[in-house]
């Protein structure tokens, strides 16, 4: 085999190798694509999965008898937990939530920028309980008048 032959052959390995290299990599693009396809396809499956699950747990959550009790009492102390992280936000940046649209509002905002809704604040009246004895007392009692005790 002289060296024009040697040469051929070397260059049609080269040039099959090349096409199987390029084949290889086309191959790899389009098996990414469909990986790609299949990850779609599963986020929106979890995201049906997850509606199903909000909807079963409106449906069941004031039920006692309910099958996922476990499961809607876990979330309610969830959302109970994530209520009160969002009022001591809310307490360190001096706001509230607009009642009637959600909208984050200063503190003393007596009507909302964005819906403008009048704001009502509610009064919560509080007891004040003897510690001693439980009775109730005044809140500018200085003595229980139940037991006498001397109330801070």
């Amino acid at each position: 085999m002289d060296f024009k032959e040697k040469f051929k052959v070397f260059t049609d390995t080269v040039s099959a190798k090349s096409a199987e290299a390029v084949q290889k990599a086309k191959d790899m693009a389009e098996v990414a694509s469909l990986n790609s396809q299949i990850k779609t396809e599963k986020d929106g499956i979890k995201l049906a999965y997850q509606a199903i699950g909000e909807i079963i747990f409106e449906e069941d959550k004031d039920k006692e008898d309910s099958r996922f009790n476990e499961q809607i009492q876990s979330v309610k102390r969830k959302l109970a937990k994530i209520a009160e992280l969002e009022k001591n936000i809310s307490a360190i940046k001096g706001t509230k939530k607009c009642p009637h649209c959600g909208e984050e509002i200063g503190v003393l905002a007596e009507v909302c920028p964005k819906c403008g809704q009048t704001i009502v604040e509610e009064v919560i009246e509080t007891e004040r309980i003897c510690p001693a004895c439980g009775a109730k007392v005044a809140e500018d009692d200085k003595t229980c008048l139940s037991c006498g005790r001397v109330l801070n």
